[in-house]
């Protein structure tokens, strides 16, 4: 391996290998800030042909650490596409102008395109609303690009060590998948441990997952986690950056953008499997269920209250508590203040007028003041505005 310097990091890809009844792929990075990392994937052995042979899902996979520490990355035992390597500049010079961080160069010894372009076409999936819309959409039998299969990855949101968790959360995709006819396949990597800022690198991960199929796709899916309006930037997975991370055998798009994640749920209630299926907690004790008494869980409950779709998302359902507890604290995440806008407009067209809309209403007034004060009177008022919200409601 070539060795480092100051101004170096680099990337040693191996060729894939059995262990026990997986296939694995694995890389080593050597940065003068991280030491040296092994990286892997790890996929059924029976997806052996659809591994890629490329170092493309390693490259995306340490981008973040590498801009990070402003040096470039050299990379050595499998070919780079050229292609690649000019997106993801593309994408540096993005959250440059976001963020600030460098744009540094990626450096191959073995830099080719690969022949032609696959066509299936995969999907990210975690069992979420977003996910789940995405692949409902573009099942067998609806578009002339349906998905055929959905890749779910153990290691982003369900902890590596939780084996029991990640089983349940297959199970429940199974269910749902099963019944459009969309095979699962499941992904376990460690590449998470990079990405210390998930909210900033989910988007480099999630791309580097699908893109380790590429011997058996062309394109890869990522859903979008909000609308084009607003559009929330900087974000990690974004309608402009996403398809920045895809080369020209391996495309990755940005899907779902043009739909609230209300209009989604409407969506999904024509898909009766997910109605007792879908997974959308992260928060909960459990990984593969729903907790129900989470800001997630409860705001998911209130966009399926307002679409008056009946579900079985929940072992033990919110009750007015839970849901009150929730709605009357003024939220700072933009995703979350966009949701509880959306709910609150929904309530309204609806003719909701329950205590928990009464509150909400009031709630997302708070956090529209909030929003539009100063810095510095933001965290002074922090505390007045909660105070304010557990007034009772008239």
């Amino acid at each position: 391996m070539t060795g480092t310097n100051t101004n170096t990091a680099v990337l040693e890809v191996f060729e894939p290998r059995q262990a026990g009844d997986r296939v694995e792929i694995g890389a080593v990075l050597t940065t003068p800030r991280l030491g040296t990392k092994r990286l892997w994937f790890a996929l059924d052995e029976r997806h052996d042909a659809a591994v890629s042979p490329w170092a493309d899902p390693f490259v995306l996979a340490c981008l973040f650490p590498v801009m990070d520490e402003g040096i470039a990355l050299e990379v050595h035992g499998a070919p780079v596409s050229p292609s690649l390597v000019a997106n993801v500049h593309e994408f540096q010079r993005a959250w440059h102008a976001w963020l600030g961080v460098p744009v540094v160069e990626i450096r191959s010894d073995d830099e080719q395109e690969r022949a032609g372009r696959a066509v299936p076409v995969a999907a990210a999936f975690s069992g979420g609303v977003d996910s789940a819309y995405t692949v409902f959409c573009h099942r067998p039998g609806e578009t002339s690009h349906a998905v055929e299969a959905a890749v779910m990855v153990h290691g982003f949101d369900v902890p590596l060590a939780d084996e029991a968790g990640f089983a349940q959360a297959r199970t429940r995709a199974h269910v749902m998948l099963d019944s459009i006819g969309v095979e699962l396949v499941g992904v376990a990597t460690n590449v998470r441990e990079l990405l210390p800022d998930w909210e900033r690198g989910h988007g480099t991960a999630v791309a580097a997952a699908l893109t380790v199929l590429a011997g058996r796709f062309g394109s890869g899916l990522i859903a979008a986690s909000g609308p084009y309006d607003p559009l929330i930037l900087p974000w990690g997975s974004n309608p402009l950056t996403d398809p920045m991370l895809g080369s020209d055998t391996f495309r990755i798009v940005h899907d779902g953008a043009g739909c609230s994640r209300g209009e989604k749920i409407e969506a999904l209630g024509e898909w009766p499997s997910a109605l007792g299926a879908l997974r959308f907690c992260w928060s909960g004790p459990r990984a593969g269920a729903n907790c129900g008494r989470c800001n997630k869980c409860i705001h998911t409950e209130l966009l399926f209250r307002c679409a008056r779709i009946e579900h079985e998302l929940f072992e033990n359902r919110p009750g007015e508590r839970d849901v009150l507890r929730v709605v009357r604290v003024p939220q700072t995440g933009p995703f979350t203040r966009l949701v509880r806008r959306e709910i609150v407009e929904r309530a309204r067209r609806e003719g909701i007028e329950e205590r928990w809309a009464r509150v909400l209403r009031r709630t997302v007034r708070l956090e529209a003041l909030g929003a539009a004060a100063p810095m510095w009177m933001r965290d002074r008022g922090r505390g007045a505005l909660r105070a304010i919200s557990r007034r009772p409601a008239r």
